[in-house]
C-alpha cells in the first residue's frame, strides 16, 4: 500500500526525471551543434559568403530533404544574421529538419529558442503546433496539451488559434 508521502515522492522523482530528460536533450542539441560547428569549420569555404547565397542554398538543401546540410546552412545563417528577418523562419526550418529525422529532442530546442529568442516574430505560434506535435511523439501528452494552451492564451489572434483548438479537442492523455 502506499502512503500520501509516498506519492508524493514518486511525483517529485517524475519531476526530476523530467528535468533531467530535458536537460540531457539540450546538452544533445549543444553536441549537435558543436560537431555541426566543427564540421563547418573544416568546411568552411562551402558556406556562400553573402546573405542571400547562404539563406537560398539552405532553403534548396531544405527543398531536397538534404536535412543535416540543410540545418548546417540555416545554423550558419543564424549564427551571422541573428536579427535578420529570417532568422526565426531558420530556426523554424532547423526544427521541421529535426522533425522530418524524428530527432524529436532537438527539435524541441530549436522551436524552444524560437520561443525564447523570437516571441513577437512571424514563426513563434507555428513553431508552437510543431512543439506540441513533438511532444506527441516523444509521448508527452500533457506538455503537448499545455503547449496548445499557451499557444491560445499568447497568441489570441494567431491564425494558428484554430489548429491548436482542434488538436486539444482531439487530444486524449492517458
Amino acid at each position: 500500500k502506499w502512503s500520501a508521502e509516498d506519492i508524493g515522492d514518486i511525483e517529485a522523482l517524475k519531476d526530476q526525471i523530467t528535468r533531467q530528460q530535458d536537460e540531457l536533450s539540450r546538452l544533445k542539441f549543444e553536441l549537435g551543434n558543436l560537431k555541426n560547428d566543427k564540421a563547418a569549420q573544416t568546411q568552411k569555404q562551402q558556406f556562400p559568403e553573402d546573405k542571400e547565397s547562404l539563406y537560398q542554398q539552405a532553403e534548396k538543401l531544405l527543398l531536397e530533404k538534404s536535412y543535416n546540410e540543410a540545418v548546417r546552412f540555416y545554423s550558419e545563417f543564424v549564427k551571422r544574421y541573428p536579427n535578420d528577418v529570417r532568422a526565426d523562419d531558420s530556426l523554424y526550418h532547423i526544427a521541421e529538419a529535426y522533425y522530418q529525422q524524428q530527432q524529436f529532442s532537438d527539435s524541441v530546442i530549436a522551436i524552444k529558442q524560437i520561443i525564447e529568442e523570437y516571441p513577437n516574430e512571424n514563426q513563434a505560434d507555428k513553431a508552437l503546433i510543431l512543439l506540441h506535435d513533438a511532444y506527441l511523439a516523444m509521448n508527452k501528452c500533457a506538455k503537448a496539451r499545455s503547449t496548445l494552451e499557451y499557444l491560445k492564451e499568447r497568441y489570441p489572434r494567431s491564425n494558428q488559434k484554430r489548429n491548436a483548438t482542434r488538436k486539444l479537442e482531439r487530444l486524449k492523455c492517458k
